[in-house]
């Protein structure tokens, strides 16, 4: 009976270890788990952080270009309509002098 008894305490006891260090690996794997998801988080947000500046960069660049793009046309527009002026005066001088000659 007393071997029964004490086969009964130790196997409480083996199970009570068992858990016991069940309990402390699953701790230090959850750890490690952590540490590499964080690890992971880290190198995910500097990735992240790289591409947003390059993708800022890119855009600035076709920004820029697009403003240099608007700015020629607006100066064919502008050069066009100085020429349409130019052409105008001159016609208006070349009828004054004209008229004037006819005058004279």
């Amino acid at each position: 009976m007393d071997n029964i008894i004490t086969l009964i305490i130790a196997s409480i006891i083996g199970i009570a270890v068992g858990f016991l260090i069940a309990k402390f690996f699953e701790r230090n794997n959850a750890s490690q788990l952590i540490k590499s998801a964080k690890k992971s988080a880290g190198s995910i947000l500097k990735e992240a952080k790289s591409e947003a500046e390059t993708i800022k960069k890119d855009k600035i660049l076709q920004a820029k270009e697009k403003f240099i793009e608007l700015k020629s046309e607006h100066e064919k527009v502008i050069f066009s309509r100085e020429k349409k002026i130019s052409e105008v005066e001159k016609r208006v001088r070349d009828k004054e002098s004209q008229v004037s000659n006819e005058l004279s």
